[in-house]
């Protein structure tokens, strides 16, 4: 992933966006997610624009999620089961669910209701 030349792009795109950058457990970047200001998209939800080669699998106890896709395709794995999706595809996460994607420098927004916060992102164990 060419995490500056996204950053740079996301930075263009989206005034003034707010950049995280997520890592696997071995320090490279797989996932870079930019806050931006709903507005901009025209939305009353809670948005993030989110490049990304896969994520961590995770779960929400209260938030529900969308994906929507804007350039590349996804794989997005809900309680291990995988729907593929490309540009303009959208998928729902509901509160509970399981997931994790996978894709090559896809990018999409994801939308939260309520609004996304850190404690509501939890990490699934694997089992060793």
């Amino acid at each position: 992933m060419n995490v500056e030349a996204i950053k740079k792009q996301l930075l263009k795109q989206y005034p003034g966006v707010n950049i995280k950058e997520n890592a696997d457990d071995k320090g490279v970047v797989i996932e870079i997610v930019g806050e931006i200001d709903r507005k901009l998209v025209g939305s009353n939800r809670d948005v993030a624009v989110v490049v990304t080669d896969s994520s961590v699998e995770h779960t929400h106890d209260i938030i529900t999620e969308e994906y929507e896709i804007l350039k590349g395709s996804l794989r997005v794995f809900r309680n291990g089961q995988p729907t593929n999706l490309g540009i303009g595809d959208k998928i729902i996460i509901e509160p509970g669910t399981n997931h994790y994607v996978v894709g090559d420098e896809t990018w999409f927004y994801c939308y939260s209701v309520p609004d996304w916060f850190p404690g509501d992102y939890h990490p699934v164990e694997k089992a060793s």
